[in-house]
This record gives C-alpha cells, structure tokens and sequence, in this order.
C-alpha cells in the first residue's frame, strides 16, 4: 500500500501480554464449575433422587412439587450428601433440606416483571425490590426489569424509587403465572426541583452492591450552579471524582487521564462521535429529556466496551401513555420544552423536545467590528440547538417499542464585511468564515421478556456526524497600488455515519446476572470533500469567486465492519461478597479503494469483586483489560469538531488499556467515605506532531496519515475521595478531592521524554451544599478548585482565540511539551431556588451568581510578540437564571 508496512508491528492486537493471559485464566478459573467425579452417562433426574436415597437410606419428602423432566450425571458416592443433592438439582427450581433422616425438597417461585410509573407508564430504573425479613433485595435493570427467585409460596415486597411513595405488597408467587407489574405512586409532597448526585436514595443504597466502586448514578437536575444555571451532564460529570476538565468545562470531559475520544459516550445506546456543544462546555442531551446518567469510570460494563477510559450511558424518559403532560425551562443561556401525548391510552404515546440558544444577539453585539472608530457590518456569532422525538409503544406485558430520533447543530460564524469605496482610498473587505457540525440519530428498539427470567432487548440504529466550514474572503485596496484583487474560497466538508445492530440479553438465577448478546456494525468514515481556490485580478478588474459553482475533490475515505460478542456475570458468591467478570471478543475489517485490510482481532475482558465487611464498610477491587478500535486524529484534546474519526488499520492497529482499581466505602449514620486508588497503562496512543494539520481553512488530512502521526504510550496513577453526609432532606453536604497523574511517552515528540498529558490535572477538589432554609427556599453553594492545566508555551506573532480551530501549530514553542503550567482555577456559585403552583401548574424558580468574586480563570498562555505573556481568560461574574414551568403529571 503505502510502504513501511512494519512500522509499527510492535502495537499489533495479536500480540496479547502475559497480563490478559493471567488475567482471562482467573476469569474462567472463578466462574467455573467444581469438576466432580461423574457417572458414565446420564440417567433421569428422578431416578438418580431415588438411587441416592437408597443409598443414604434416607426417604424423600416433597409437596406439590413437579421433579423436571431431566437427565443428570450422579457424582460418586464419595462425596457428601448435600453436594450430590445440589449438583442433582442444580439449574432446576427445586431446593432441599436435610432434617430427621428425610429429604424434604420445595420448588422454588419466580416472581418478575416491571417498575413502572402509575400515572405515565414509565418504566424506572434501578427501583428497588427488598424482600422484608430476608435481607434479599433486587434492583431493576436498564428497562425497569426485576426477577426475583424466592423459597417462599407467599412473598412480601417492599419496593421504592426516589420521588415516589414506597409500596407494600403480599405476593402470593406460586399462584402467578406471567408478569407482575409493579406500579409506583409520584410523591405529591415532593413539588420542588430535586437537586441530587445520587438517583438511589441513602436507604436503598445500602442494597447496591456492585453498582458501587467506579459506578454513579446521577440525575437530570444535578449541579443546577453550572454555566448560567443551565443544567448539563458534562457540567455535572467535571464535579466527579477522577474527571478532569479544563476552566470552566473548555476542553470536555477527561476520565482518569484518559483522552476525549477514550469515554464511550451512549445516547440510547448509540456511540456518539461527537457528544458537545459550545467546545466541549455542554452535551448534546437535553436535560428535560434525559432519565440517567450511568458513569463507568472503567473501560466497560457489562455490554459496553470499545474505549480505554470510561463508558457515560445517557437513557432518555419513556412518554407518558396516559396522560398529557410538558415542560417549559429558561436559562441564562438557553429555552427548552418538552410535551409527552398518549396517542393511545395505556399503548402508545410520543414525546418531543426542542431546546436552542437564545444569547446570540448578546453575542453579535459583544463582538461588533470597527476599524479605527469607523464602524463596519461584522461580528462573531454562536449558536446550537437540539431535537428529540421518542415513541413509546406497548403491545402486551412482554413487548414493548421504542423509537428514538435526535438532531442537533452547532453554527459558529465569523463576519467581517467593509464596503467603503466613497472613501479615500477605496476599501472593499468581505470576509465571512462559517463552521457547523450536526449530529443526527435514530434508534428502533425491541424489549421483549422471554419466560421468566430472560429479558432480550433488540436494537438498529444509524448515526451520522457531519462537520463543514467554508471560508470565502474578498477584497480590493487602492492603498496598496502593487496589491491586485483578491477572492479566496475554501470549504471541507467530513462525514462518519455508523449503522448498529444490536442484540442484548439479560438472565437472572439466583446466584448469577447473566449479559451477553452480540453487535455488528458498518461504519464510513468519510475524511472530506475539499475545495481551495484563489483569483487574482488586476486592481481595475474585480472578480468575486462563486463557490457554488467549485467542483469538490473527495480526500480519504474508509468503510469499516466489525462484529462482536460478549458474556459477564455477576454472581452471588454469599450474603457477604459478590464478583463480576467478563469477556468481549470483536473482529475488525477496513478498507478503503486502494485496499482491503486483513482482519483484526481484538479480546479484552475485566473482573470485579465486592466484600461487605460489615453493615457499614465495603471493600473490593477491579482489574481489566480494554482496547479500542477507532482512533481522533486530533492537534489538541478540546473535543474541537474538526477532529477527524478513522478506523484501525494494518499499520495502526488497536490502542489498548490495562488498569487496576481498589476501592473502600464507610457508611456510619448520615456520613459516607468513599476511596479509590487506581493505576493504568496504555499502549499504541496518537499523537499529531508539532507540525501536523487537520481540516481547517486551507489544509486536508494526508492520504499518508499513519506515517504522519506518533504512536506512544502513557501510564498514569491517582486516588479518589468523595465525603458526603446527609440530614433528611434538611442539609446535605458534599465534598470531593482526586489527585491524578498520566505521563505520555512518544519517541518522535520532546525529544522522546515523557511529558504530562494535556489534561493531567493533579488536584481537584470541589465542595457543595444544599440547604433547606424553609418549605419553600433551597439554598445551593459550590465551590470548586483545580490545579492549572499543562501548557507548551508559544511564540504567536498575532493575538488569537481559543476558538480559533487552526489553533497555533505553526508558531515556534518556547517550551519543552508541556512543561509549564497555567494558574489554579476555581470559583464560587450561589443559587438559591423556589417554587410555587398556579392552579395545575408546578413553577420552579433558582437565581444565582456564578462566580460570584469573579475569578477570570485562565484558558490559556502564550508569547506575542513584542507584548509579552498574554492570558486568554475564561467566564467573569454570570447571573445564573433557570425556570423550570411544569404541567399536568410530572
């Protein structure tokens, strides 16, 4: 193909450490069957209780109870008699008990269904089901699935989910043949805004088990004190232990040391490539809309794999099917609305949610353009805005539809326009620069319960982001008599579009939490279609260039297969410890029209486990072994939309991740500790060199991008504190600190020395209160604090912005990588919030300052030249503003 086709052998897949080898050992070695002495050949299971019987001399008792029609292998005599009945009557729904020389054998009863919503059909996820007196519990899945496997005829249930009445309910399960839905009452005496990090309440956590260590659940209305009071899941992700940003949220999201493009991002399950608007400030998913936020900060859970640092699943709320109901939000920063219709009670219903910007007029006015007082027509502009529609049928108690579909565009302008000819000398300037990038998606999904204890979703979606600029400039200067006319137009435009599908299952037994299923998708990675051409005239001949009219050049394009399987178990070992395992397996084939790539393949796996020391003390720990298949070529880590996507290929296989973790949680009373420490590597990582170019205004991605880039490696470390304490609904408390650490190592960059990733931020910390100051006040403070983030200092012999996507790359570094870095950066914010009714509609009111002593943070640092060290500085003093206007059934 290209040539050097060994250049980098040493980061192929095939090549699996000795620490995946051990690691995939003590997997299978965990979850494997005792190997006991067998007979030769199997016989019915009936008869091997009777054999057995005779040979104890014991007598078999049971009651109306049905022995499965099965057949066995009997182990040898030798072992002891409650290990043969539990080998016998394993996979069956039957148990035993020894007592007076009998056995006495009792079926055991499946109880299983749905936690839904009374009023809207909603089904509610990780609700929990205790089973009082027992001490066994069980919590719903991602679709408001639960199957609990009891010894008992008659069952008492207590279930509860935060924000709703708590329900007591008798089952009598040996008499229910299907499904039992379970429906839970709103609370009514809850009218205002709930402002929580946790979607399960303080009681009921103590049934999570493994949902503890690196996992978080979060909720729709978490960390309201975000950017103009607009709440936001990546706002609300920076304020986690182990995430990192950089001031005020510029630059995304970063897990652990890991990159934008390592977190696994699932909008409805579908792989975003491109989650953010505003630069990495704010996401894609509208907060009216979302039902959870789920934090893996790991490199997989259960069905999710595919990125080195962390998997953030995003699930969306179910439309009301009985009754109309919807939201109207402000902002300081944006207006959004949501409407749920039943389309046919208790069947179908439909949901829509629009959301956009509304502070690009401040924007335009801000950023007006002048030229030595003489006012011109220009200025810069910003603006994004979402769409959601989900349809939510329900055929029967067992199936259920749902389709999904989202569009968002962010639009970024910048215009300059000087039509001054009646002046001495004439000037003509038109300049107009244009980026816009959407995102679009729709998903099609089956859930469906298949008997008592399988529960099967079936998923196909499409996906595809687009990003395009343009650049259209053209000017004529009597000033300059030498200088002719001049017009200049350029425009690239990329695409990646991923078609999914998807078929996931859920088993649940006693001991164990079966997943697996398998998924394939067809991706294109479209690199650009590119067009540059410049028209030089004389000054009394000015010709505009119409680049409508250009044909566009098609740059590097790739299409892309790949197939995967995965199984995980999570399994009861006893009342005290449980461990979760698992192993997922892809094959990955591209091509472009040059060639075709031999396939790839690629095993990765994890393993966690939890002890409850005590009532109030857990400890556990994880170890894994992750890879991803996709790679950012990017000249920075801010999540800038030109950041171009391409697939692995011979020369540049698959990055992968190894990491360890260890975790502790205390509870006593109203006070949670919870600690983690933490080490990873990473090999075959990329890098841009200094003088690399992305799609901008005038540069496309060589053909030859695999010899351009570097490949590294990196290996960081950190620990992990989040303190809370909670009195009622009274005062709660939140304290969270990490330290952090990730060293990046590239033999073609600084000179082959190790250097601090971009966002290796040291320390965090972050503190916030919620107050209640009466029945109607809530008072909210937060307060956070980070180490500055590492810069490479540069020479620029003209100011720029950070918003500028040609970023600096080709001005002269004053500094080794990284070397140097910027201030600490915190702030302070204070909201307070309210609420009221007006007849049936719930009016929830919070203002606020952000910032409130007006820290002007630093963005970033560099040399101009004869002007010295110039500061690019982030948000001043904002007001904070978010009405929240609900009506009918919320």
């Amino acid at each position: 193909m290209y040539g050097k086709r060994d250049k980098i052998g040493y980061y192929t897949v095939g090549n699996v450490t000795s620490f995946l080898s051990y690691f995939v050992i003590l997997v299978f070695g965990l979850f494997s069957i005792s190997s006991f002495a067998q007979s030769a050949s199997p016989i019915p299971l009936q008869n091997a209780l009777l054999e057995l019987a005779r040979e104890e001399k014991l007598s078999i008792v049971f009651t109306s109870t049905k022995i499965p029609d099965k057949e066995v292998f009997p182990l040898s005599t030798d072992q002891s008699i409650p290990n043969r009945l539990s080998h016998l009557l394993n996979d069956t729904n039957l148990y035993f008990e020894i007592q007076d020389g009998q056995i006495f054998l009792f079926r055991k009863n499946r109880v299983y269904g749905y936690v839904e919503d009374r009023q809207s059909g909603e089904r509610l996820i990780s609700a929990t089901l205790l089973i009082q007196h027992s001490g066994m519990y069980e919590l719903t899945n991602d679709f408001g699935y639960y199957s609990i496997l009891t010894r008992s005829d008659t069952v008492n249930l207590e279930v509860s989910y935060i924000g709703y009445q708590t329900q007591l309910l008798t089952v009598v399960a040996d008499e229910l043949e299907g499904p039992l839905n379970i429906l839970l009452q709103q609370d009514n005496n809850l009218t205002e805004v709930l402002i929580t990090d946790k979607l399960v309440s303080k009681d009921d956590r103590k049934y999570i088990e493994l949902d503890k260590g690196s996992d978080i659940l979060l909720t729709q209305n978490q960390a309201i004190t975000a950017l103009g009071g607009e709440p936001d899941l990546f706002q609300t992700l920076v304020r986690q232990s182990g995430v990192s940003s950089g001031s005020d949220g510029i630059g995304g999201i970063h897990i652990r040391g890991g990159k934008n493009d390592q977190n696994l991002i699932l909008f409805e399950g579908v792989k975003l490539y491109n989650s953010a608007h505003a630069f990495g400030m704010f996401s894609i998913a509208n907060s009216t809309v979302v039902d959870q936020i789920r934090l893996h900060k790991y490199g997989a859970s259960g069905a999710d794999f595919g990125r080195l640092s962390s998997v953030v699943d995003v699930k969306t709320k179910d439309p009301n099917l009985n009754s109309a109901n919807g939201i109207v939000q402000f902002s300081t920063l944006a207006s959004q609305a949501t409407v749920e219709l039943p389309l046919v009670k208790d069947r179908l219903g439909v949901l829509f949610s629009g959301r956009r910007t509304h502070i690009d007029p401040y924007i335009n006015h801000v950023t007006d353009k002048s030229i030595n007082g003489i006012a011109v027509d220009g200025e810069s502009g910003y603006d994004f805005y979402d769409l959601n529609m989900k349809l939510h049928g329900k055929l029967n108690d067992k199936n259920r539809l749902f389709l999904s579909i989202y569009q968002g565009r962010d639009n970024y302008t910048d215009v300059y326009n000087a039509d001054l000819l009646d002046f001495e000398p004439p000037l003509f300037v038109d300049e107009d620069i244009f980026y816009r990038w959407k995102n679009r998606l729709a998903v099609l999904r089956w859930n469906r319960l298949m008997g008592s204890s399988t529960i099967a979703n079936f998923q196909v979606s499409g996906y595809q982001y687009d990003y395009r600029n343009k650049y259209d400039v053209d000017s004529y200067d009597e000033f300059f008599e030498e200088f002719p006319s001049y017009s200049h137009f350029a425009s690239f435009n990329s695409q990646t579009t991923n078609y999914e599908l998807k078929a996931d299952f859920e088993t649940i037994t006693e001991r164990h939490h079966f997943k697996y299923g398998f998924h394939a998708s067809s991706k294109s990675y479209q690199i650009g279609e590119f067009v540059d051409t410049v028209l030089l005239s004389g000054q009394n001949d000015f010709r505009m260039i119409d680049g409508s009219n250009l044909d566009a050049t098609q740059y590097l394009g790739y299409s892309n297969l790949e197939g995967s399987i995965y199984v995980s178990d999570k399994l009861k070992v006893s009342d005290q410890w449980m461990v979760e395992g698992g192993l997922y397996g892809t094959v990955h084939r591209t091509r472009d029209e040059d060639f075709v790539i031999d396939p790839i393949f690629g095993l990765a796996g994890y393993f966690k486990t939890l002890n409850k020391i005590n009532a109030n003390i857990y400890v556990g720990g994880s170890i894994g072994s992750f890879f991803q298949t996709e790679h950012l070529l990017t000249t920075a880590d801010n999540g800038y939309p030109n950041d171009i996507w391409v697939p692995s290929t011979d020369l540049v296989t698959f990055q992968r991740s190894n990491q360890i973790e260890l975790f502790s949680e205390f509870e006593v009373k109203n006070h949670s500790l919870r600690m983690a420490a933490y080490y990873k590597n990473q090999i075959g990582l990329l890098r841009c060199p200094f003088d690399a170019e992305l799609p901008g205004l005038g540069d496309i991605i060589s053909n030859f991008w695999e010899q351009d880039i570097e490949l590294g490696e990196a290996e960081g470390y950190g620990i992990e504190l989040d303190y809370s304490y909670t009195m009622h609904d009274q005062l709660s408390l939140r304290a969270v600190y990490s330290y952090g650490k990730m060293d990046y190592q590239f033999d073609g960059i600084n000179d082959g020395r190790a250097f601090p990733f971009d966002y290796s931020i040291p320390h965090t910390f972050s503190l916030g209160s919620n107050i209640r100051l009466s029945s109607k006040f809530r008072l909210v403070i937060d307060w956070f604090y980070s180490t500055g983030k590492p810069f490479t200092l540069y020479e620029s012999e003209s100011e720029y912005t950070p918003l500028d996507l040609s970023g600096i790359s080709d001005d002269a570094a004053l500094s080794a990588e990284n070397a140097l870095r910027l201030p600490e950066a915190h702030k302070l914010s204070i909201m307070l919030s309210t609420h009221w009714k007006w007849s049936s509609i719930q009016n929830n009111l919070s203002l606020g300052v952000q910032n409130v002593y007006n820290q002007r943070n630093v963005i970033l640092q560099y040399e101009l030249i004869g002007e010295g060290l110039q500061s690019q500085r982030s948000f001043p003093i904002l007001p904070m503003v978010l009405w929240r206007i609900t009506f009918g059934n919320q």
